[in-house]
């Protein structure tokens, strides 16, 4: 029987055509991630990748055709005929459309789900991002923060603590190239703008042999490559800032750039307010399509946070930022083997000087990468990648006071590492993701130190029915770089960079997670995964470090845990869209002989975030966020010393605090409702957006920490208070 059924599909298999091509979208010209590409009436079929690619392979010769499928987008219909071992290029551009009400589309998400394990994968696009209202402008990480398995500590911070990792656990990217601090304002800002962004995906675990060098998580962040038909531009306005955007077509290929700065610091002078802080964020892309297979992209960015104010021995002055240039080049060899190679440069500096030198802290990292990803599409299931990376870093750390003490850490790390991957599809219900990323580390600081490590990866999906499937991931994961945050941070966003150097030695992690996904419809899924990570060495900043042993006493090397569950119900299109998500989690770390929750340890989260449609161009948005209590180390006493610095009869006596068991005691709990209103306008050939917002509507007083007010006698312990009521106004301008 067997033999029967392999001669009947022989001449298939022999004499089979391909057929290849990119999808675009009209109006804008850029690629399209995932549209759904198949024969009809047949099983043949392939997904747009993230250039707009696909392949359609082992094709028996016949006439067919070939369907175009994309929600929010017009079918497109081309009809074709196939002769035995040919290739046919057929690339074709979508024109946008509202979906219809029973419509049935294959939704991009619903391809992923049919082809790949995506583990803990969450992709977000343009509108999910600008959907949640935010404190006064739209941001990217506070969209992320509304995502199950990450936990925000408070108001005033974007840092991303995912699954009981900490904030220097997570590896951004943008357009390929790492970012160390994608923070504003000591965090309360990103730098990233959702007007630039055309996707993100975030892999809060178990992700594959192609990204390593982080504990936690992926961030990846595809830029907009620019409107290649035609000259666009907006600009906003809002109570924080003014960002510019233009975009338009270049010879064989478009050009975006973005410009945003605050005005703080000339605000504030009309009310006889000094506060001379500002930040700025410059981004700019030129994409080259230098012929059929060779794609050119190149990208900068910069951005900078500066505070100077005070004179002489009161001057206080700080400056940080990101430096980042990166070069893609996508080819394709041949239909089946594609390669993208990435030329990144990155420099992220902080500086504090403190009454002209007198305290002074620099940190800067550099950073110069180079990596090769090749795909070989094996079939239409199947497929085989691999690739290179290699790293230059150079670091330095100086921290200097009172032109005396004077500390220095610096080197010059190299990092390599070798990944493969794969992707099987075996008996239709099992898709199996192998992985091996073997990375190389070394450092000469005072000797040479080098470590080689191989991290495993494995991912599973097992199709229970056509619309539910379960999924499994397993890897080893390590990192090469820690951040020094003190325990008790108000700002976790502003850390400075070390390498691992010396005595100490690379970070090290486990993953083990466990999911499940159904679809109820092609826009509508369930998500739920449970995870446990181990990890087998982390670093914490020591609380008291020897001027004579600083090396030796700057981290504490520990372990850890963390486990918990996640939940996501999602709606993608529709007048109602958004999701609901909820998070119970568990971290414990343990130095020493002492285990406690660390200070990000927040047990459950509650997300919801909306988007209705209304009447007459309206659009209503929201976001509610419930989180219980985080941990905290408590005052349990105090004393009373003597001090006789002090003349005034006042401050005769100091207070020393007497402090509880570590992060024994917690926070109440945190809610908070955000409300947002939406309206479009045309005005004489002129598209306007008018944003109004109000932040914690029912002005809940979320606590941020406790202090004692040692001006009174005995000292009353006060609280710091979160954001209150704010109402916020954004208008936006297409031109």
């Amino acid at each position: 029987m067997m033999k029967r059924i392999f001669i009947l599909f022989l001449p298939a298999i022999v004499f089979s055509a391909i057929i290849k091509g990119f999808v675009k979208d009209q109006a804008t010209g850029e690629p399209m991630e995932l549209v759904n590409v198949y024969l009809e009436n047949t099983p043949f079929g392939a997904a747009t990748n993230r250039e707009g690619y696909y392949l359609i392979d082992r094709i028996p010769e016949g006439n067919y055709t070939v369907i175009f499928s994309f929600l929010g987008y017009k079918t497109e219909r081309k009809n074709i005929s196939v002769k035995k071992d040919t290739v046919i290029t057929l690339n074709t551009q979508l024109v946008q459309a509202p979906i219809e009400l029973g419509e049935v589309k294959v939704s991009a998400r619903r391809t992923e789900f049919q082809k790949e394990v995506k583990m803990s994968s969450i992709r977000l696009t343009n509108l999910d991002i600008k959907n949640p209202p935010t404190v006064i402008q739209e941001d990217l990480f506070r969209s992320l923060q509304a995502l199950p398995g990450i936990v925000a500590t408070s108001d005033f911070s974007t840092a991303l603590y995912v699954r009981g990792g900490n904030a220097d656990q997570n590896l951004v990217l943008l357009d390929g190239a790492g970012i160390y601090n994608p923070g504003h304002l000591a965090g309360v800002f990103s730098v990233f703008d959702p007007d630039a962004v055309k996707s993100v995906e975030l892999l809060a675990g178990g992700f594959p042999a192609e990204f390593g060098g982080r504990l936690s998580s992926v961030l990846d962040i595809t830029t907009r490559e620019g409107n290649k038909n035609r000259l666009d531009g907006s600009m906003a306005i809002s109570m924080l800032a003014t960002k510019v955007l233009v975009e338009g077509p270049l010879p064989k290929g478009s050009f975006l750039t973005f410009f945003r700065r605050t005005y703080f610091d000339k605000m504030l002078k009309l009310f006889k307010v000094d506060f001379p802080y500002y930040f700025y964020d410059f981004n700019a892309k030129a994409i080259f399509e230098l012929s059929q297979s060779t794609k050119l992209s190149l990208t900068g960015f910069v951005n900078t946070d500066n505070l100077d104010f005070g004179t002489g021995a009161e001057r206080v002055n700080l400056i940080w930022g990101n430096r980042m240039a990166s070069l893609l080049i996508n080819h394709i060899f041949n239909p089946k083997l594609l390669t993208k190679t990435y030329l990144t440069f990155n420099h992220y500096l902080y500086n504090m000087n403190i009454a002209s030198n007198i305290i002074r802290v620099k940190d800067w990292v550099q950073e110069f990468n180079l990596k090769s990803d090749f795909t070989y599409l094996l079939s239409k299931d199947n497929e085989l990648g691999f690739g290179l990376e290699g790293h230059i870093n150079g670091f330095r750390y100086n921290d200097s006071l009172f032109g005396g003490f004077n500390y220095d850490i610096y080197g010059t790390p190299y990092y390599l590492a070798l990944y493969c991957q794969a992707r099987y599809r075996l008996f239709q219900k099992l898709i199996i993701e192998p992985g091996l990323r073997v990375e190389d580390y070394f450092l000469h600081y005072k000797q040479w130190h080098n470590y080689l490590l191989p991290g495993p990866r494995l991912g599973i999906k097992y199709f229970i029915g056509e619309n539910t499937a379960t999924k499994l991931a397993i890897g080893k994961y390590y990192q090469f770089v820690s951040a020094l945050i003190p325990d008790f941070n108000p700002v976790p966003s502003l850390f400075f960079w070390v390498p691992v150097f010396g005595d100490y030695k690379p970070l090290d992690a486990n993953h083990y997670i466990f999911g499940f996904e159904h679809w109820f419809t092609d826009d509508i899924t369930l998500n739920l995964e449970t995870y446990y990570k181990h990890y087998y060495r982390i670093y914490t900043m020591s609380d008291t470090i020897e001027v004579q042993r600083i090396e030796e006493t700057m981290f504490k090397q520990g372990t850890g845990n963390s486990f918990g569950v996640d939940v996501l119900l999602k709606k993608d299109f529709g007048k109602i869209s958004g999701w609901l998500s909820y998070s119970l989690g568990f971290a414990q770390t343990t130095f020493g002989n002492m285990t406690y929750s660390p200070n990000y340890d927040r047990r459950h989260i509650l997300n919801i975030v909306g988007r209705l449609t209304l009447p007459k161009g309206f659009y209503l948005s929201l976001r509610f966020e419930y989180g219980s209590g985080l941990p905290y180390t408590e005052v349990i006493a105090r004393l009373r010393r003597w001090d006789l610095s002090f003349r005034s009869e006042r401050h005769r006596f100091d207070w020393q605090e007497i402090m509880g068991d570590k992060n024994r005691a917690r926070y109440p709990n945190y809610q908070r409702l955000d409300l947002g209103i939406e309206r479009n306008f045309r005005i004489k050939g002129v598209n306007l957006q008018v944003q109004f917002q109000v932040i914690n509507v029912y002005n809940y007083k979320n606590l941020f920490f406790y202090y004692y007010d040692y001006d009174y006698e005995p000292p009353p312990r006060k609280e710091f208070y979160m954001l209150p009521i704010l109402p916020t106004l954004e208008m936006k301008i297409d031109f």
